[in-house]
């Protein structure tokens, strides 16, 4: 009985709480040259698919570079969907939606994924690094997302490896351009002389 008992409890837990299926990913611009700035767009899909006719209050997260001797994070801009809400003591991004009602798929200009924010970078130096970016909810009231239906936030990370290349001299293509032109001349020329020869010969 305890066992079958324990069971139905499961069960019903699971119907009570669906799975989450929103996806937070991470797309950093390419190429990634030292010495340089980068963009990394975090994109949300399937915002709604476990909160139908909801509305979106907030989002917040910090953003972690792992290796920052290679990358340094220098800021952020709201997606087109969002306004930059930051302030003194608030997490490294923290947007509001443009829709004073929340965000909803009603909202003008909603697409599913959307853009929460495109995040910039410095470019430090030639390597490999992560760019990381997460929520504890439970430790600061303006992180994670706010749905308008919960009390609470939802916690979620993503994250995306990088490289940083070193950048071509700024001489070296116009060098291979150079001696390319030159090769070509000298080859022209044999060819002339060679073809000359051949007609003095036969004269």
């Amino acid at each position: 009985m305890r066992t079958i008992l324990s069971v139905s409890l499961l069960a019903l837990a699971s119907v009570a709480l669906p799975a989450r299926a929103d996806v937070f990913s991470l797309t950093p611009s390419l190429p990634i040259l030292a010495g340089g700035s980068f963009d990394v767009t975090l994109d949300l899909a399937g915002a709604f698919s476990s909160h139908p006719g909801d509305f979106i209050t907030s989002i917040g997260f910090d953003v972690t570079v792992l290796n920052s001797s290679v990358a340094g994070y220098t800021g952020f801009t709201a997606g087109p969907l969002f306004f930059d809400a930051t302030f003194s003591g608030s997490p490294d991004v923290f947007v509001i939606p443009n829709d004073p009602a929340g965000l909803s798929t009603a909202s003008i200009g909603y697409t599913d994924p959307f853009t929460v924010a495109v995040l910039h970078f410095n470019a430090l130096q030639a390597g490999t690094t992560t760019i990381q970016v997460s929520t504890d909810a439970a430790g600061d009231i303006n992180q994670g997302i706010y749905y308008f239906s919960s009390p609470t936030a939802f916690d979620f990370s993503a994250s995306t490896p990088l490289t940083v290349s070193t950048p071509e001299p700024a001489g070296l293509g116009l060098t291979a351009f150079v001696l390319g032109a030159i090769g070509v001349g000298l080859r022209r020329r044999r060819s002339c002389l060679s073809a000359r020869r051949a007609e003095t010969a036969g004269s």
